[in-house]
């Protein structure tokens, strides 16, 4: 019995120790396990780098409305500078004109083509009108062509800088006011030089003889003028004389009637015939001095290319849908012969300015249009045309180019 005890005791020793072994390794690797646990939730975790390229922290960043400004200010930069390239342009074909007419123009004054002009009477009459029509002068370019450059200098920077510059209302405003400018002076001083060098090459085919240079002829048609003009004052003089006759003869009939109607009667009616013969004696007078030379004008072509808004036929003014002539005395009552600036507004195709119920008929006007007026010198031309338009107003009647 005490054998076999001992038997099992000695087997059992062995399997103890080899179990605590066991427990001791697993308590260890346990142990070891929690505390890389802790020292790796401890620790701080690295951040991760995602992109290779590195970032330029100079550059702006701009949101889309700051994007769309700049946009929108930098084609406003383009298109001013445009229209200012335009300008100089215009005003480099300007001078050219000028030019023109120095070549071609000018010399006819004293020259053997001028001497053409001079011979003929017609030929004279239209040179003349287009050689006194006021023209650009070179000094008015220049200055324009300075105001340009005040108006882009700030634009051209600007585009140079890459600032955000947005331009004024104002600077836009300048700008198309100088190139208005520019194109109207370019049309007119074309049109100048070939209304003349047409008279030069029309007088020329003519074969006029003679040798009066076109200069001496041009002064003695001015002076023909004045003696016109003084002719007129005159007739205003004698028609005042006229008048105090008239007051002076009545006194006398006054006095005359206290000592008789009859003889009274015999005064008056000497009195009415001498005032009747001076007034058809002035009305020759004026009729000799004054009507060949507005006949002469009114028929000129150039004189009436200034009235194109007016003068022909159109569907504007006229009774039926057919094209008819314009009336005079519509014109006359809805006030566009009474005011220089409804006359400049209508035969640009504006309204003419007038309060009542006929201020918008000229801009439904199918005929060719004016160009409105932008400096002084545009509106003293234009005040030149509405006297002269309604003096050979009842001239043009006459030619069927204006209706009564």
């Amino acid at each position: 019995m005490t054998k076999s005890n001992a038997g099992t005791n000695g087997g059992t020793a062995p399997i103890v120790s080899k179990n605590l072994v066991i427990w001791l390794i697993a308590g260890a690797a346990g142990l070891l396990f929690l505390i890389l646990l802790v020292v790796a939730v401890s620790r701080p975790a690295t951040p991760l780098v995602v992109s290779a390229t590195p970032v330029d922290e100079s550059m702006p960043v701009l949101d889309g409305a700051q994007t769309e400004r700049r946009a929108l200010a930098k084609a406003e930069l383009q298109r001013l500078q445009q229209e200012g390239e335009l300008v100089r342009r215009t005003l480099a074909e300007c001078e050219q004109e000028i030019a023109a007419w120095d070549r071609e123009v000018e010399p006819a004054l004293t020259g053997n083509n001028g001497q053409a002009v001079a011979a003929d009477r017609e030929s004279l009459e239209r040179f003349h009108a287009v050689y006194h029509q006021p023209r650009i002068a070179k000094s008015e370019l220049d200055a324009c062509r300075e105001r340009l450059d005040t108006i882009l200098q700030p634009v051209a920077a600007a585009l140079a800088s890459g600032t955000l510059y947005v331009p004024s209302s104002e600077a836009s405003a300048k700008l198309s006011a100088e190139r208005k400018f520019s194109e109207t002076a370019r049309q007119s001083l074309h049109e100048a030089v070939r209304n003349a060098v047409a008279v030069i090459a029309d007088a020329q085919r003519k074969a006029t003889t003679g040798d009066r240079p076109l200069q001496d002829a041009m002064k003695e048609l001015d002076a023909q003028r004045d003696q016109a003009r003084v002719a007129v004052i005159a007739a205003r003089e004698e028609s005042a004389r006229e008048q105090a006759t008239k007051q002076i003869a009545d006194a006398r009939a006054a006095q005359a009637r206290a000592y008789g109607e009859a003889e009274a009667a015999r005064i008056e009616e000497e009195t009415r015939r001498e005032i009747e013969r001076k007034k058809a004696e002035d009305a020759i007078k004026a009729q000799s001095n004054t009507r060949a030379i507005l006949e002469q004008r009114a028929a000129d072509p150039v004189v009436q290319s200034k009235y194109k808004p007016f003068l022909g036929k159109g569907k504007f003014g006229s009774d039926t849908n057919v094209p008819g002539l314009l009336s005079f005395n519509y014109m006359n009552r809805i006030g566009v012969l009474s005011d220089v600036k409804c006359f400049v507004n209508a035969g640009c195709g504006r309204r003419i300015g007038v309060d009542s119920g006929h201020n918008a008929a000229f801009t439904r006007n199918d005929r060719e249009h004016w160009t409105f007026p932008v400096t002084e010198e545009d509106w003293n031309e234009y005040r030149r045309r509405f006297e002269e338009f309604r003096e050979l107003a009842p001239l043009f009647i006459e030619l069927k180019l204006l209706r009564e």
